[in-house]
């Protein structure tokens, strides 16, 4: 998991998300494996933002960050908050049982 289960669109682009206050948490429901490493997102449309996907006006999708550069953005982000000290969503409200890591949370 990664981004430590937090939005992956927020943390790349939500300008007011920060180390001392994070989020925004993500949806176990609203994940996308890219590269071999999970990522989960707050929304279907904030999925979709991220991935390119969500149906938007041709003038729009040409001028939008694709999912590369949104995730080059988060992790550059993340990796200033922490480096390499591990941070992780386990506000209690947001664990949820993992349905594709038995005995795993998402969290």
């Amino acid at each position: 998991m990664q981004l430590g289960g937090f939005c992956a669109y927020g943390i790349a682009v939500e300008e007011w998300w920060n180390a001392s206050n994070l989020g925004p948490p993500g949806n176990p429901d609203q994940w996308e494996i890219i590269n071999g490493s999970l990522f989960f997102f707050k929304s279907a449309t904030v999925r979709e933002m991220f991935m390119g996907t969500l149906n938007t006006s041709f003038a729009a999708k040409n001028t939008a960050p694709n999912s590369t550069e949104l995730l080059a953005l988060a992790r550059a982000r993340w990796d200033g908050w922490f480096g390499d000290v591990p941070a992780y969503n386990t506000a209690p409200s947001e664990i949820c049982a993992c349905p594709f890591l038995p005995g795993k949370t998402c969290a």
